[in-house]
């Protein structure tokens, strides 16, 4: 399997994870053209995606699905706890939505694995996709790390994690208190540091490839976010390059295609 972020941020998410001809993509915060132009970039093909997995209800995660639904006749799934809303919407615009909750299910040859991800949303979940022997977990906008979400991730080949915010740069930065704190909070985002020593358990478990997503524009930066990290697995005398590999997200490109073996 392979893993390129479309787009990863505050701004619009898009996640797409593929085996051979077939794709599924995980939230679309784009509108459909620009989500179409990203992965062209990439020579993948839009009509290769066979679903749309919602993480969560929020603007920057749903934005474009139904129109990315509409045109490429594409299922949308989506957790029973999100609300009515969502799938009333879908549903009277003629679009295949169908719910789905953490028993897990398997669709266009993927095992997928819904997770409960704890943030300030109706119902948020990540998502451990396997096919094979091979297995990817997605978990962004987490506001703390939980024993379930590690379960989840560990031992995948790729993972693909919140690494939201630097705490002095978000402390002595421009947003208001109320919002710093709740960033902070336990329904809030990942920061640098809560990443890095969750990336560290999770080499423990066997994982290499790391993938820092959803960073913040304004409190951190791809070359703090990567550091972070680096300066955990250096103490434990992991080398970048050798015992692991992380690579960036970011909000205006899409990231180069990773695959999961090597």
């Amino acid at each position: 399997m392979e893993l390129c972020a479309l787009s990863s941020g505050s701004r619009g998410n898009a996640t797409l994870i593929k085996d051979g001809e077939d794709a599924l993509i995980i939230d679309n915060g784009l509108s459909v053209n620009t989500l179409v132009e990203r992965m062209e970039e990439r020579d993948l093909t839009p009509s290769s995606v066979k679903a749309i997995l919602v993480t969560h209800e929020h603007t920057d995660h749903i934005k474009g699905i139904f129109g990315f639904a509409r045109r490429f006749n594409t299922p949308i799934f989506i957790s029973e706890y999100i609300g009515a809303g969502i799938t009333e919407r879908a549903e009277c615009a003629g679009l295949d939505v169908r719910t789905i909750n953490e028993a897990g299910f398997s669709f266009a040859g993927f095992d997928i694995e819904p997770f409960r991800v704890p943030h300030d949303a109706l119902y948020t979940v990540g998502y451990r996709i396997s096919k094979g022997r091979e297995s990817v977990g997605v978990a962004t906008d987490v506001g703390v790390m939980t024993d379930n979400i590690v379960k989840h991730l560990s031992s995948c080949d790729l993972v693909m994690l919140e690494s939201n915010h630097d705490t002095d740069m978000l402390m002595q930065g421009r947003y208001p208190y109320m919002l710093k704190m709740r960033i902070r909070s336990d329904k809030g985002h990942l920061s640098n540091g809560e990443c890095a020593d969750t990336l560290l358990k999770l080499r423990e478990s066997g994982v290499r490839k790391f993938m820092l997503a959803h960073l913040s524009e304004d409190n951190n930066s791809p070359e703090v976010a990567f550091d972070a990290v680096k300066s955990v697995f250096d103490k434990e005398k992991l080398i970048e390059g050798r015992d692991y590999i992380t690579h960036v997200a970011s909000q205006h490109t899409a990231s180069k295609i990773i695959s999961c073996k090597g």
